[in-house]
């Protein structure tokens, strides 16, 4: 009898422990969609900070210091620095950024350097995670029993073990307000007028609201879904990648060449409702010139407006 000892404690303690995690998990979730849950174990300080530190810190976001339960105005969606001052000079400092969920807390990134950079996708109260080593430590090999344990009872646990000290910075996050660039008087004053038919369906729209909707696709392979497309992902594919056959699904997402002419239609519907797809023009100014073949140089300015349709339905109303 004795010998279902082991087996019975073992499912009785990982029962005990998940039900001491009532304050939500650690969610870790990739470009891909994939989900990662860890249960918090200390609802009180979830990132096992230190009470005291033995070094001083500050931390900063895009050249502006962070003060923990203080305030930053930031623009969503752009690539930011995050920097970390310490002294004395430690062995090892990484820096980890956090955002609340609700109940749970969501891995941005755990684990990076001074200097890296990363991007705010929303509002909202933040965690940067400051994780300091001041020497050396020794290494030493877990027994084979702490292994077994590891692997079948998937505890609760703080997020940072013992052998960091632990400085966590929380903040909140509020979209820094982005003053609209004056239009260039002569552009607003050779600017085409469109005339659009009663029954039209697509009006020219924003860029950014077709991408949000869209997936990207390459030779029939989904490179991202469209949870795991952001604009400015997509403006760093463009810019560093070959894109020749790469291509944008917004009416039908998931599916490889496929057009939905009904759903591209509410699709676009609910963009415009929501205030995601507003109408747009998009404009630019610059000056060129020319050489005649008599060597005389004409110089001469070049005004140009690009309008962007979500769907061109002629077979359809046309």
């Amino acid at each position: 009898m004795s010998k279902y000892f082991p087996a019975v404690f073992l499912v009785f303690f990982s029962f005990f422990n998940f039900a001491q995690a009532e304050c939500g998990d650690f969610v870790f979730v990739d470009g891909s969609g994939y989900e990662e849950r860890t249960p918090i174990e200390d609802c009180a300080n979830p990132f096992n900070e230190d009470e005291t530190n033995p070094f001083d810190s500050s931390v900063f976001v895009n050249g502006v210091e962070v003060i923990d339960g203080g305030e930053l105005a930031l623009p969503l969606g752009e690539y930011l620095a995050f920097t970390a001052a310490v002294v004395p000079e430690p062995f090892l400092a990484d820096l980890g950024l956090f955002r609340q969920d609700g109940d749970d807390i969501e891995v941005i990134d755990d684990y990076f350097s001074s200097g890296g950079q990363l991007t705010f996708s929303a509002t909202g109260t933040y965690y940067l995670v400051l994780s300091v080593m001041m020497e050396q430590p020794m290494v030493s090999q877990n027994s084979f029993l702490n292994k077994l344990v590891a692997l079948i009872i998937p505890t609760a646990e703080a997020y940072y073990g013992d052998f960091f000290e632990v400085r966590v910075y929380e903040f909140t996050v509020i979209e820094e307000a982005v003053e609209e660039e004056e239009i260039d008087s002569l552009l607003l004053q050779y600017a085409p007028i469109l005339y659009m038919h009663p029954d039209e369906t697509y009006f020219p729209m924003n860029v950014e609201s077709f991408i949000k909707d869209s997936a990207l696709w390459e030779d029939g392979v989904q490179l991202r879904d469209v949870s795991g497309l952001s604009v400015q992902e997509f403006e760093s594919i463009i810019e560093s990648e070959d894109t020749s056959d790469m291509y944008l699904a917004y009416s039908n997402p998931d599916t490889d060449g496929a057009i939905d002419l009904n759903t591209a239609e509410q699709k676009y519907k609910d963009a415009v409702e929501a205030k995601e797809a507003t109408t747009t023009v998009y404009v630019h100014r610059m000056n060129d010139s020319y050489t005649d073949s008599q060597g005389d140089t004409h110089y001469f300015t070049v005004l140009q407006y690009w309008y962007f349709y979500a769907m061109n339905n002629w077979g359809q109303t046309g």
